[in-house]
């Protein structure tokens, strides 16, 4: 499912203009059959970015409708080049794998909120849970926990958010607590979150 909206998402950037959105789709940085510790990313002209390396296992998004870069190695071979989400960088695709929504949690099926700026939880339709009903909180703090629903019937959804461009979002339905106004009860909901903000759970949690 593939909703469009206006709305909040958990970052901002400046406007520009787009004929599609950028379609953020979850990636993992791997050795790519080697024994790299560190991956190279590239600039728009092909060059190596000295001063910025990806350790293995770090999470990002890749811009699926960004047309893909092909460059030369040293060796003088061909290699492919997804565009970063965020910005015009650009990474080898052998050392990529896609992360499933299920890899996001761990074997509880438990994840923590990996966002400095917070969480925002949507309905379904991709509206703000905050908007029919105040008394749930805007967005989830950083380390938060959050449960999958059902591990056996993940439910996910896809949302165009546009704030300020128009991005798309691969969303996830968790369960999530929170206090009610008065402070004094702890309620369980369910929303849909942005996948790439989650990480799977540790053993110190932060209490909602």
């Amino acid at each position: 499912m593939l909703i469009n909206i206006t709305s909040s998402s958990a970052f901002a950037r400046s406007s520009k203009d787009q004929s599609q959105p950028i379609k953020r789709t979850v990636y993992r940085v791997t050795a790519g059959g080697g024994g790299a510790a560190l991956v190279n990313v590239r600039n728009q002209d092909c060059g190596i970015i000295t001063s910025k390396k990806l350790k293995i296992g770090t999470i990002f998004t890749i811009d699926q409708n960004a047309p893909i870069k092909k460059c030369s190695n040293e060796d003088g071979s061909e290699i492919e080049l997804p565009k970063l989400s965020e910005r015009e960088e650009y990474v080898a695709i052998n050392n990529l794998t896609k992360r499933t929504v299920g890899e996001a949690f761990n074997e509880k099926n438990q994840a923590q909120v990996s966002s400095p700026k917070g969480l925002r939880i949507r309905a379904e339709n991709c509206e703000l849970l905050n908007k029919t009903d105040s008394s749930i909180p805007r967005a989830l703090s950083n380390e938060t926990l959050v449960n999958l629903t059902d591990k056996n019937n993940v439910k996910t959804t896809k949302c165009q958010i546009e704030d300020p461009i128009l991005q798309e979002f691969e969303m996830v339905e968790i369960n999530f607590e929170y206090k009610n106004k008065k402070g004094n009860q702890t309620i369980t909901d369910t929303g849909y979150v942005a996948q790439e903000f989650l990480m799977p759970a540790k053993n110190k949690i932060k209490a909602m």
